[in-house]
C-alpha cells in the first residue's frame, strides 16, 4: 500500500552522515611526596571513561618529570611537575592533569657529647654524632659551631660549674 501511496511522487532520497565522537576519557595523576634520599616509588594514575568493554590494559601511560630523575636518590629537595601522556586512542578524547611531586628534606640529627673537664685546663674540642646523612653525603658538607653562654673554652680560666654547649649548623 505504501508503494501505491507514492505513485504520484518522484521519490528522492539522500545519504545522511552518523558522527560518532570519541568518549571522554580522564586520567589523573596521583601527586606524590617523597624524602630526598629515597627512590621514588612508580607514579600512578586513576583511568576513568572507559567505555564499549575496553579495560585499562588499552592505555598506556608515560611520565616526564622537569629536572628529576626517577630511578635516582639524588633530587633535590623540592616540586616537581609530573606530566602524563598517552598513546593514542583513536576512540577516545584524552584529558590528563599535571600532578605535583614533592621532596621533602631527610631528617639530621647532630647530637652534641657531653665534655668534662677540670678547673685551671683547656678543654678539648666539643664533638658532636651526625646521624641522617644519606646519598652518599658525608660529613664533610657539615659545618657545626658551638657555643657556650659565659663559657670561654681557650682559656683555663672559667669558674667551676655546668655551661651548656649549643650547636649550630
Amino acid at each position: 500500500t505504501s508503494v501505491n501511496a507514492l505513485k504520484n511522487y518522484d521519490v528522492k532520497t539522500n545519504t545522511a552522515n552518523l558522527h560518532i565522537n570519541k568518549a571522554a576519557l580522564f586520567v589523573n595523576t596521583d601527586d606524590k611526596t617523597t624524602t630526598y634520599g629515597t627512590v621514588d616509588k612508580a607514579f600512578t594514575s586513576d583511568i576513568q571513561g572507559l567505555t564499549n568493554g575496553d579495560d585499562k590494559s588499552i592505555v598506556n601511560l608515560t611520565y616526564a618529570t622537569d629536572g628529576y630523575l626517577s630511578d635516582t636518590k639524588t633530587n633535590d629537595v623540592g616540586d616537581y611537575d609530573i606530566m602524563t601522556s598517552v598513546n593514542a586512542l583513536k576512540n577516545y578524547d584524552v584529558k590528563t592533569n599535571t600532578a605535583n611531586l614533592h621532596i621533602n628534606k631527610a631528617a639530621l640529627f647532630v647530637n652534641t657529647d657531653d665534655k668534662t673537664t677540670t678547673y685551671g685546663t683547656v678543654d678539648k674540642a666539643f664533638t658532636s654524632d651526625i646521624q641522617g646523612l644519606t646519598n652518599g653525603d658525608d660529613k664533610s658538607i657539615v659545618n657545626l659551631t658551638y657555643a657556650t653562654d659565659g663559657y670561654l673554652s681557650d682559656t683555663k680560666t672559667n669558674d667551676v660549674g655546668d655551661y651548656d654547649i649549643t650547636t649550630s649548623v
